[in-house]
């Protein structure tokens, strides 16, 4: 209901209906101030009361109003939101030609777009760390990909070398039982000739 109520009031303000819209904000705030999550809220609806006061011509609540946006500010809320109420603020009083409080606010507007500004610095400043990270990281993982590459290619000469090892062994055995069988044949031969002429001698 709070955000229908603030863009509510916003159309009527545009028109020009201006009780009308001060009217919702007034609802709005009642419904945000009783719930801490919404306390932007509330303030930006303060901020609005206060300035459809100034279009009335109201002053000392636009004031009223602009401060109780001011106090509400703290550590948890967007700079953003400090830069907009401080400079309300500042227009408002330099409007009212109260130069003094217009200089106040106009450097509390100024020490936020620094903090801010500092904000966005130290975003740039991690977002680049952490791109450095991620690029060092797929450089490693690259290396580490040359290099498991390298381990796979030299496992499969590795292999292949054993095989070709086996491959020799196995020849060999097989070339050693040949010799063998050749050797033996050619004992029973001799030892055959050997016989035969015996039995020639003896006849």
């Amino acid at each position: 209901y709070v955000y229908n109520y603030m863009n509510m009031a916003g159309v009527f303000a545009y028109t020009n209906r201006l009780d009308e819209s001060k009217k919702l904000l007034l609802k709005g705030v009642e419904i945000s101030e009783k719930n801490p999550l919404l306390l932007e809220e509330t303030i930006r609806s303060y901020s609005n009361l206060g300035i459809v006061e100034e279009m009335q011509n109201n002053p000392l609540q636009a004031e009223k109003n602009y401060l109780k946006a001011y106090n509400l500010l703290n550590d948890t809320l967007p700079t953003g939101s400090k830069i907009v109420i401080s400079d309300y603020l500042f227009l408002f009083y330099k409007n009212q030609k109260n130069y003094q409080k217009a200089l106040h606010y106009n450097e509390e507007k100024t020490k936020y777009i620094i903090e801010e500004y500092e904000n966005v610095n130290k975003g740039l400043d991690l977002f680049n760390e952490v791109e450095q990270k991620k690029l060092i990281l797929e450089e490693k993982n690259e290396a580490l990909s040359k290099q498991k590459l390298l381990y796979i290619v030299l496992a499969i000469f590795f292999l292949l070398a054993v095989l070709g090892l086996i491959f020799v062994i196995i020849n060999r055995q097989k070339i050693s039982k040949q010799n063998e069988k050749l050797w033996e044949e050619e004992q029973r031969r001799l030892k055959a000739e050997k016989e035969l002429i015996e039995i020639k001698k003896e006849k």
